[in-house]
């Protein structure tokens, strides 16, 4: 006795997204501000994101941010106060849940 399985198919649309599942100025965004050496690797992931990574406007706009890189943060104290949150909360979520990272270590194991 076989069984059939169908799977429905998706529809292939011009140029599939790393990440599907962000708008397509999301990822041109977030991915131009990587640094090259990252860019490059980001190649190999996928022939989604070797195409991606070939378009034009993501040229222009790795470019245009690897162009003004500046220092950001810089931290001198020993004492850091350092959070960590989920990527769905920070995109999804109107109240951002964060909770303490513990560094330094206040607990030895």
């Amino acid at each position: 006795m076989k069984l059939e399985v169908s799977h429905p198919q998706r529809k292939p649309t011009k140029l599939m997204f790393p990440f599907s599942i962000l708008p397509p100025h999301l990822n041109t965004e977030i991915l131009s501000r990587l640094s090259v050496n990252s860019v490059l690797e980001i190649r190999f992931v996928s022939k989604s994101c070797l195409a991606f990574t070939f378009t034009p406007e993501f040229i222009m706009a790795h470019l245009s941010v690897s162009a003004n890189h500046k220092l950001l943060l810089r931290f001198n104290q020993l004492n850091y106060n350092l959070k960590e949150c989920s990527l769905t909360s920070l995109l999804y979520s109107s109240v951002l849940e964060a909770s303490d990272l513990n560094y330094p270590m206040k607990t030895s194991f």
